[in-house]
């Protein structure tokens, strides 16, 4: 089917012809509550090709007036299609904008946003992959051409139906393609038009690809997420937390390393997992879920007093007549002891728990053994200082920036801008107040965006007074013509404007 630009799409979309209940067909999403399920730049296309527009044409004049948020046009391109399908505001925005204009409720389980409390950013591969068999089954069975969200992962390389590797060349044109596009449709090239399907077009083996024990972990994991991603509730980052203090609480005495082995993490990793600075990757998970044998959702949502099967990769060894082997001499065991209390009660905690070791010259892991419960309690007390110094770093930091934010009569400043003027690095701003380093990025970026509508219209003005001087000159507005008296002759590069000058002339009878 041949896509046809036309002004009467774009007026009879906006006067709501379509539907008396929403302003774009309200088409259901493909694949719901299997692995297979499509994605959000899958579905923006096919909701495009239902309205005979372009992809361009369905973004930019129906998307983006009604974001709550303009950055839409960066340098005149798409939205970066990668952000579309992370976890990141982007797919927020264009998701809650397109649940409006379609009236569903359910375009949130075509991205990974309902698990964003497990999953890290940066999952999605940066380019388009798909599995040609899939999309020659579609064609087969004359069925709509969709992308399943799960091809688009990162860690993912073949297809889980099929077992074979994902494509991520064009077979004719050996171009990789971009997450979406300006003329964009399911299943073609962009660029040479041919059918992504056509499997006469690829070196594809008859024999199924062996796949690793991680490569089908990975497959299995998302499947899990992407199958059970239109339920209503979903665990938090606080179940997160919870499952480390379940472990952490139900044990005496922990073996960060020995469990790090069994798992094959980095034991520095697994520590900041226990103490909450850090949240654990996808791949941890799936393996908890494996060792269990529990899904994932009764893992971090469920009451579980107790993970009996983790036993034997928590516990230390247990050890006989510990004051003997630890600290042989009594009179060195009371005073380290009375040390510990008093170091305690003095109330002001200025080393942690390692430090302290450090500083009367013992071994941390000796002392935690001999003394279990003054390690666990000073820990915890440097702990909960550590957080009240935190809370009056964040509250100062806060205060001083809102300032800054809230002075509307100075030029919006960059999040780097800020943190150079009060000599906070990014790392430590992201970790202690990432909320208000969002709300800075997020008041630059409207800021900018500002900017460029302000130019994105002046540039558009020029263009329309262009043309209907030609046209009230008798002299037809070509493409050369218009270049030739515009300011900026190269802002025609950008697509944007050629479709914005070709809607000027047809509405004009050329």
């Amino acid at each position: 089917m041949k896509i046809e630009y036309s002004h009467k799409n774009l007026l009879s979309i906006k006067a709501n012809s379509f539907s008396k209940r929403s302003l774009l067909y309200s088409i259901e999403p493909l694949g719901k509550g299997t692995p297979f399920v499509e994605s959000l730049t899958s579905y923006i296309c096919r909701l495009a090709y239902n309205h005979n527009i372009f992809v361009s044409v369905l973004i930019n004049e129906m998307i983006a007036p009604n974001l709550s948020s303009h950055s839409y046009l960066k340098g005149g391109n798409l939205i970066s299609g990668s952000s579309l399908l992370s976890n990141g505001r982007t797919a927020i925005n264009i998701i809650d904008t397109l649940e409006k204009l379609t009236m569903r409720g359910d375009l949130s389980a075509l991205t990974l946003l309902n698990w964003s409390s497990i999953l890290k950013t940066r999952f999605i591969n940066p380019k388009k992959k798909w599995c040609p068999k899939c999309f020659n089954e579609q064609q087969e069975y004359y069925q709509d051409l969709y992308e399943p969200y799960i091809w688009q992962v990162k860690s993912i390389f073949h297809c889980p139906k099929h077992k074979i590797l994902l494509e991520d060349l064009c077979p004719k044109c050996k171009r990789s393609i971009a997450h979406i596009s300006n003329r964009m449709i399911n299943g073609q090239c962009p660029f040479c038009y041919v059918s992504l399907g056509d499997v006469k077009l690829y070196n594809i083996s008859n024999r199924p690809l062996f796949i690793s024990s991680d490569n089908q972990r990975n497959i299995n994991t998302y499947s899990y997420l992407l199958q059970n991603n239109f339920e209503g509730v979903f665990p938090t980052r606080h179940a997160v937390k919870n499952f480390f203090n379940v472990l952490s609480d139900s044990y005496n005495s922990i073996s960060i390393n020995k469990f790090s082995k069994e798992l094959s993490f980095d034991r520095t990793q697994v520590m900041r997992w226990f103490d909450g600075s850090y949240r654990p990757p996808l791949d941890f998970w799936s393996k908890i879920c494996g060792i269990l044998g529990i899904p994932l959702k009764s893992i971090l949502m469920e009451e579980q007093s107790r993970f009996k099967k983790l036993e034997s990769m928590l516990e230390q060894k247990k050890a006989t007549g510990i004051r003997k082997s630890i600290i042989a001499d009594k009179e060195v065991y009371q005073q380290i002891e009375n040390y510990l209390i008093n170091y305690l009660k003095n109330g002001k905690l200025n080393f942690s728990f390692t430090a302290l070791c450090k500083k009367i010259n013992q071994d941390p892991s000796k002392i935690r053994r001999a003394f279990p419960k003054l390690s666990k309690l000073i820990i915890s007390k440097y702990r909960e200082q550590k957080d009240k110094e935190k809370e009056k770093f964040i509250k100062e930091t806060e205060l001083k920036v809102r300032k800054i934010l809230n002075d509307k009569t100075k030029v919006p400043l960059s999040l780097n801008g800020v943190l150079e003027m009060f000599n906070v690095s990014y790392r430590v701003a992201k970790k202690y107040f990432p909320e208000l380093c969002d709300e800075i990025v997020e008041y630059y970026k409207e800021f900018k965006s500002k900017k460029r509508k302000e130019l994105i219209k002046e540039n558009k003005e020029e263009i329309k007074k262009i043309i209907l001087f030609l046209h009230q000159q008798g002299i037809y507005p070509s493409d050369s013509a218009i270049r030739k008296f515009h300011t900026k002759p190269t802002l025609f590069k950008n697509a944007y404007y050629r479709e914005y000058r070709e809607l000027i002339r047809k509405h004009l009878g050329y």
